[in-house]
C-alpha cells in the first residue's frame, strides 16, 4: 500500500476567515447550547435579532426578587405585585416570528399584539 507523502512543516494550512468569522445563519437553530460570546445580528436577520435582544432582556434581571412573594398562604390569596422588565421588541416575548408571514392558516400576516384567538369560546367554530 503507498504511503501519504507528509506535508512539509513550512506549508500553512488554508482556512477560510470569513466563513470563520460570519455568523451561523440556518432555517433553524439549536436552543441547548450557544457560544460564550455570540456574534452581532445582521440586520437583516430577525431571528438573530430576537435572540440578542432576548439575551439583553434576561441580562437585566439576574435573579429573581419576587421569589419570596411565591410562597405561604397570605401570597396565595392576596399575592404582590412583582417588578417587571419591558422588552426592546414584541418580537421577544413572542413565540414564533413566522406569524409575519402571510398564508391561509395565519391570515394576513399581521396578527393583532396581545390577542390570542384560542381563547374564544368554542363556539365560534361549532
Amino acid at each position: 500500500m503507498p504511503k501519504k507523502k507528509a506535508r512539509p512543516a513550512s506549508t500553512p494550512v488554508k482556512s477560510n476567515s470569513s466563513m470563520q468569522n460570519a455568523p451561523a445563519k440556518a432555517a433553524s437553530r439549536k436552543t441547548s447550547s450557544a457560544p460564550s460570546h455570540l456574534s452581532p445580528a445582521p440586520k437583516s436577520d430577525r431571528l438573530a435579532k430576537k435572540e440578542d435582544a432576548t439575551q439583553k432582556l434576561v441580562a437585566t434581571v439576574p435573579w429573581n426578587s419576587n421569589k419570596p412573594g411565591e410562597f405561604g398562604r397570605e401570597n396565595a390569596v392576596n399575592p404582590p405585585i412583582g417588578f417587571s422588565v419591558a422588552a426592546a421588541s414584541q418580537d421577544v416575548g413572542s413565540s414564533t416570528i413566522s406569524e409575519s408571514n402571510p398564508s391561509d392558516k395565519t391570515g394576513s400576516g399581521d396578527p393583532p399584539a396581545g390577542v390570542n384567538p384560542l381563547n374564544d369560546p368554542l363556539d365560534r367554530v361549532r
